[in-house]
């Protein structure tokens, strides 16, 4: 879930986004968290990315321990 986007335009550099995220894995809410981003499909890639790691330790340690980390 997208809670909120921002955009950054430095003095240097290309501007970029800050979007703040909260992914809801199989009930369980994860806390809002920042992903620094330069495109949408940039977002979306980060968020498979963070997706995989969440399923990854469900598959490995079990659902309590995905809900003691991300929660």
């Amino acid at each position: 879930m997208l809670v909120e986007l921002s955009k950054q335009e430095p003095v240097w550099g290309d501007p970029y986004y800050i979007a703040s995220v909260k992914i809801i894995y199989k009930g369980i809410a994860s806390r809002v968290f920042p992903l620094f981003v330069r495109s949408e499909k940039d977002l979306l890639n980060k968020l498979k990315v963070e997706i995989t790691k969440i399923k990854f330790i469900d598959y490995m340690y079990g659902l309590e321990e995905v809900k003691r980390i991300i929660a």
